[in-house]
């Protein structure tokens, strides 16, 4: 595909694809009192063969970052938590705690799931996007990455975007001192099929295996500290791509075409949704809330 605009690097470090084994220089569980029980924690991906690197944290301040399956014996009872490192072309598993009790055996199963369709694709980005999970949703986007704004607004590549979604995503401010509190992704629905994108069109049309989908989306953006929604609406145009290692084939997110409506100040009446009651809600087109980040 050409542009000319180079390729952006990649921010998001994915998950090596490597045999499982830790990090040797990890501190070690802590001590177990004198008389007291250990017990064993086993870490397993599925499928059984992924690498995915993970990081297990656990009471006294114990951390241990691996990657595969491993067994850890001669745990400290209480509480652990694991958490899942995102792995291009999979959807990331969520956290999970448990608590571990003397002389027991918990097992954390992380299952990874194969973008083995667009539409995969475009789940976990709905999904990443509402948790604001930042690697999570960079994970799913190709390098070659653009997002396309309404006019007159340049189109921005894979850099960039995250450099904005890092800023709505994690608390920070933007213009206005605007920050996100939370993102309600109410409605991302298709229109129509996926179709291969046409040669003439003028994003992606020089991309022979691209696929290209419409939507329709609703998503309200809460303010922190403010009687305030942004409120997106209308449509926007989703690139999907191929991407195939030798061993699979997953779907990246290569580009999104914003094409939603923006408009006046009005008072939310969404029947039912009690966040929307009281507050003011500001429609907007979704470029115009990016903006406010960038």
């Amino acid at each position: 595909m050409s542009r000319s605009t180079s390729l952006p690097v990649l921010l998001v470090v994915f998950a090596l694809i490597t045999g499982g084994c830790s990090n040797v220089d990890d501190p070690v569980a802590p001590a177990a009192s004198s008389g007291s029980e250990t017990g064993t924690v086993h870490i397993t991906p599925e499928p059984e063969d992924l690498a995915a690197a993970w990081t297990l944290t656990g009471p006294g301040g114990y951390t241990r970052s691996g990657s595969g399956a491993e067994i850890l014996a001669e745990l400290t009872p209480g509480e652990y938590s694991v958490t899942w490192v995102p792995l291009r072309g999979y959807q990331t598993p969520d956290a999970e705690q448990q608590i571990l009790s003397g002389d027991s055996l918990v097992t954390f199963t992380g299952a990874y799931t194969l973008h083995a369709t667009a539409d995969d694709a475009i789940a976990s980005f709905r999904a990443a996007y509402a948790a604001r999970k930042l690697d999570a949703y960079g994970s799913l986007l190709s390098q070659e990455f653009f997002w396309i704004p309404t006019a007159p607004a340049e189109p921005w590549p894979y850099v960039t975007e995250m450099a904005v979604a890092d800023q709505m995503f994690n608390g920070l401010a933007g213009n206005n001192s605007y920050v996100i509190s939370h993102i309600s992704f109410d409605q991302l629905e298709p229109q129509g099929l996926w179709q291969p994108t046409p040669p003439n069109d003028p994003n992606f049309g020089a991309c022979s295996d691209s696929r290209l989908r419409y939507y329709m989306v609703d998503i309200k953006f809460f303010i922190s500290g403010r009687d305030l929604i942004l409120r997106v609406q209308g449509g926007a145009n989703f690139y999907v791509f191929p991407v195939s290692t030798g061993e699979v084939t997953f779907y990246e997110i290569l580009g999104i075409s914003d094409m939603t409506l923006g408009g006046y100040a009005v008072r939310a009446k969404a029947a039912g949704n009690e966040m929307d009651l009281g507050k003011a809600t500001e429609n907007m087109t979704w470029s115009s809330v990016k903006a406010l980040f960038h």
